[in-house]
Parts: structure tokens; C-alpha cells; sequence
């Protein structure tokens, strides 16, 4: 819980000194920062999904991984609740999760994961037609992502059944459809959505 919770405390800091070298070029608070971007990637269900083609204002992207044990779960859990919660959310906002791990991430993988959660989620990866692994790097750095391969002990290998586990930004980012750039990060947990998104419910 502490090594979460240092994760979200530096991506919250590192975002935050984005958006304040971003801020001098701000001319008023309704301008996007230029942080994010448009994107084209396969869905859960093997259909391609182009961000700037949805009928809706707003995006709230996450990124993570199928086999994340602590924080995507977590995240997806709180965002679930909040949307269980804030019914009229999903007319302006569409959450997407997208795979840091697409070569392992497949769509039926995805798939399983999009079943624990409120359905209007949309899990994506990059296939091999959208780019694959360096679609998803060029996305990374687009959005300011902090991910990193960490290589367990073989005791942390047999506790948690995996050889590695991926560090990363454990934020949502508000993204305007119209310029794919961020409005605002948003930290996945309830009082943060119900704070920051009190806007958009």
C-alpha cells in the first residue's frame, strides 16, 4: 500500500509540474494543456475505436494492465462506483482503460477484465494493425506516462504469481475529444471524482 500510494503521490507531481510549465502558455482556464492526443486502438471486443470520432465531449483515459493486482483494480473498482453513482456521466464522458502491455494484452483478455466492471468502460490494446507495442510507447510519451518493468524476487514471484510487475501512473486524465489534450488529471478515487467531475455528471 505505501509503494501505491508513493506511485500516485509522484505521478501526481509529476503531472503537476507538466501542467505548470504548461501554464504560462494558458490565455484562459477553458484552454487544454498539451498533454495527450488522439488515438486509434482495437476494443474488447476486436472493433476499432478512433477517439476522435465518439459523440461525446469528453474522454477519461487510464492506462494499465490486465495483470495489475493493486491499482488498476482499484481504480476501475472506484470508477465503477462513481458511475453507478452518476448515471448521466456517460453522456458526456467516455472512460477508456488502455493496455500498457499490448502484446500480452489481447482483446479477449480485455474482454475478461470488461466483465468485472461498469460496461460502458472501454478496455483497448494496440494489435499488430494498430501499431502494436511502439503505437502504445508514442502514446506513453504523448501523455506524460510514468511506466516502468519491475523484476520480482522469487519470493514476490511465488506470492503474487508473476514475474514482473508494471509501475505507472495511477491517475485519470480528462481529456477534450475535440483536441485529444488534457483538461485535468483526476486521481482514482471517489472524493477525487466527485470533486474534480462535479462538472461533467
Amino acid at each position: 500500500m505505501r509503494k501505491v500510494f508513493y506511485l500516485v503521490l509522484m505521478s501526481v507531481l509529476f503531472l503537476a509540474n507538466q501542467l505548470n510549465a504548461n501554464e504560462a502558455k494558458q490565455e484562459n482556464s477553458n484552454q487544454t494543456y498539451n498533454i495527450g492526443g488522439h488515438f486509434k486502438l482495437t476494443d474488447q471486443d476486436g472493433k476499432t475505436f478512433d477517439s476522435n470520432k465518439i459523440d461525446k465531449p469528453y474522454l477519461l483515459v487510464f492506462f494499465g494492465y490486465t495483470s495489475c493486482k493493486s491499482t488498476c483494480p482499484t481504480a476501475l473498482h472506484e470508477l465503477t462506483n462513481f458511475m453507478q453513482q452518476n448515471k448521466n456521466f456517460i453522456n458526456k464522458v467516455q472512460p477508456v482503460f488502455i493496455s500498457l502491455e499490448p502484446s500480452k494484452d489481447t482483446p479477449e483478455k480485455l474482454k475478461a477484465l470488461w466483465n468485472q466492471y461498469n460496461k460502458s468502460i472501454v478496455m483497448l490494446t494496440s494489435t499488430e494493425k494498430d501499431g502494436g507495442d511502439k503505437y502504445i510507447k508514442d502514446l506513453i510519451h504523448q501523455y506524460k506516462i510514468y511506466s516502468a518493468t519491475i523484476q520480482l524476487s522469487a519470493k514476490e514471484q511465488k506470492e503474487l504469481g508473476e514475474e514482473y510487475i508494471i509501475e505507472h501512473t495511477s491517475i485519470f486524465y480528462l481529456i477534450d475529444r475535440k483536441t485529444g489534450h488534457l483538461i485535468k488529471p483526476v486521481a482514482g478515487n471517489s472524493d477525487a471524482m466527485n470533486s474534480e467531475l462535479k462538472g461533467y455528471k
